[in-house]
């Protein structure tokens, strides 16, 4: 699926919400991991190739590691480019603030031992080693020099991020610790897709799988207050040893390419590249559904959990543990179908699947941690970012809270 490309590793671990109906609690697993292996602490899954295009610019890109580390990778995309990318240089440091690096911490990035590499369309690209030590939830800059004309980037459209750009022309600024030749600003990234560290096998990965409420839409920029970063968070409080992966997109559906390109590719087609070969990762969280339903003309209930049977049999086939989330409910969305008294009823046809039909090995009952007591098919006003389909800051919050982190400590590995 990569290539020549190192192939990300497949164990096997659970997680599982304390609302859980039908779920099944994880075997305690042998605890004497050995070795070493590369596991994601940071990724997005691309959604489209519409960013740029970039001619001769750096490119500084924030990102917001959940565990830390000193041997350090990253992989680049170019999934949906239509021309080769070529990267003259590449950096990775520690953040100060705004574009601002630490000084003493900007480490060169090599691709294959050269400075320089291109990236054909549709292929990926990581990097070799370097040392570089950061914490957990320290943010991170991965520089990029595009060197000539990029053609449409692919990018993670939804990043929640403010990220850095030199002027178009102004050459290779990857190695500065001032941040002063970054005049512009993105709130996407283009191109980065994962950040990796070299670690013991004890550490491993889970991959949060879905759409815009796990992208977090919604949720104030520059504060990783996706509900994934609070899980991680709480994650590290507990000293439970578990990276997570945010690969979702928002807009996206499980059966269907949604209607605008930024919605990605249907989860059936992305599921390779955004779970299966995720670095060190060993489960899924997946809660996805709610644009099947919303967007018309809508599947059947039937459909959209047939879908969903699909992506949990590939997961457990390849020795994933498998959590499903339940939908969150919604009611008088103005932008689509998703709060019609047809898609509550369909949520909720798909929502029983999930939690009594043992399916996966185990359930994420968000839809109780966010409904309102007074009308179970829409979400608590103090959960509602306004629209009424998104969770706010809190709603996010509350729905990481949900989850029981003992289920999540003794993980197997391989």
């Amino acid at each position: 699926m990569r290539g020549s490309q190192p192939k990300r590793g497949v164990p096997a671990v659970a997680i599982v919400m304390a609302l859980v109906v039908g779920g099944v609690h994880p075997k305690t697993a042998a605890t004497h991991c050995r070795a070493k292996h590369w596991v994601g602490v940071w990724a997005t899954s691309p959604s489209d190739a519409q960013g740029g295009p970039f001619l001769d610019q750096t490119l500084r890109l924030v990102v917001y590691p959940t565990f830390g580390g000193s041997r350090v990778r990253v992989r680049l995309s170019n999934r949906f480019g239509t021309q080769p990318v070529s990267f003259a240089a590449a950096t990775i440091a520690r953040r100060a603030s705004g574009a601002d690096l630490e000084p003493g911490t900007v480490r060169r990035l090599r691709f294959a031992r050269q400075r320089s590499v291109t990236i054909a369309p549709g292929g990926e690209t990581v990097s070799d080693q370097a040392r570089l030590e950061f914490s957990a939830f320290q943010d991170l800059v991965v520089s990029l020099h595009v060197a000539g004309a990029s053609g449409p980037a692919t990018e993670h459209v939804t990043a929640l991020q403010t990220s850095y750009l030199s002027p178009t022309g102004g050459g290779d600024h990857t190695g500065d610790a001032a941040g002063d030749a970054f005049a512009s600003t993105l709130t996407t990234w283009p191109f980065l897709t994962d950040v990796e560290v070299r670690t013991s096998r004890r550490l491993q990965a889970l991959v949060a799988l879905g759409d815009s409420i796990t992208d977090g839409l919604m949720s104030p920029t520059d504060q990783n207050r996706r509900y994934p970063d609070v899980l991680a968070r709480l994650l590290a409080a507990a000293d439970v040893p578990l990276a997570v992966q945010i690969e979702a997109i928002s807009g996206n559906q499980v059966l269907r390419d949604g209607p605008l390109p930024s919605f990605g590719p249907k989860l059936l087609d992305r599921l390779d590249h955004d779970a299966l070969d995720q670095a060190g990762a060993s489960a899924v969280l997946l809660m996805e559904g709610t644009n099947d339903i919303g967007v018309p003309p809508p599947p059947t209930a039937a459909q959209v959990i047939a879908g969903l049977q699909t992506v949990v049999d590939r997961l457990r086939g390849a020795g994933f543990r498998v959590i499903l989330g339940t939908i969150p409910p919604c009611r008088n969305f103005a932008l689509a179908l998703h709060g019609t008294p047809e898609a509550i009823a369909a949520r909720n046809v798909i929502n029983d699947w999930i939690r009594s039909s043992g399916a996966a090995d185990g359930v994420a009952d968000f839809h109780a941690a966010l409904r309102d007591p007074d009308d179970p098919d829409r979400l608590r006003p103090a959960f509602d970012s306004g629209d009424h389909l998104h969770p706010n800051a809190a709603g996010y919050a509350a729905m990481a809270d949900a989850i029981d982190l003992d289920l999540l400590r003794n993980l197997p590995c391989r």
